[in-house]
């Protein structure tokens, strides 16, 4: 175990069945800074029997994974605890959850590119992350729309009368 002490970095493999078994790979994340679960096709996480945490994780990268539901995510929360920075790239949840996401007290940086969210409202649920200080947000149709209008607002104001 002496040559996993000293890795700072870790890609999950793909696995054929679409689920996360933390279990299977707690040996080599025990001492990781950044974890990279991206392009996994993981449709859900699925928590250990016995409950385990990763405090090392900061940066977690999830991107181009299939979870459609904001519940399953919160469970990455559950087991890394001290994650600072988390990537959402083309994920495709459509709804943040009601609540006030509990489970990432410690987040920082959300990237929500491309995901699903549909509403205004739902993006104003990272409200409730009381750390977080950049969010990432692109690809998203309807707030696409807000920005053209904004920009279209302001050369308006701007051009004399």
């Amino acid at each position: 175990m002496l040559f996993y002490s000293h890795v700072c970095a870790f890609s999950v493999p793909l696995n054929k069945y679409g689920n996360m078994y933390i279990n299977a790979h707690a040996t080599y994340i025990s001492s990781v800074r950044q974890l990279y679960l991206s392009m996994n096709n993981y449709s859900e996480v699925e928590l250990p029997e016995t409950p385990i945490q990763f405090p090392s994780v900061e940066e977690l990268y999830f991107s181009k994974n299939l979870v459609t539901d904001w519940t399953e995510l919160r469970k990455l929360g559950q087991i890394f605890p001290s994650v600072t920075s988390l990537i959402l790239i083309n994920v495709p949840i459509d709804t943040l959850g009601e609540d006030r996401m509990v489970d990432f007290h410690r987040l920082k940086k959300l990237n929500l590119t491309g995901c699903g969210l549909c509403e205004w409202e739902q993006l104003e649920k990272v409200n409730g992350l009381p750390e977080l200080t950049d969010i990432r947000v692109k690809g998203l149709p309807w707030l696409e729309v807000h920005i053209c209008i904004w920009c279209a607002v302001t050369v308006m104001l701007a051009v004399p009368s």
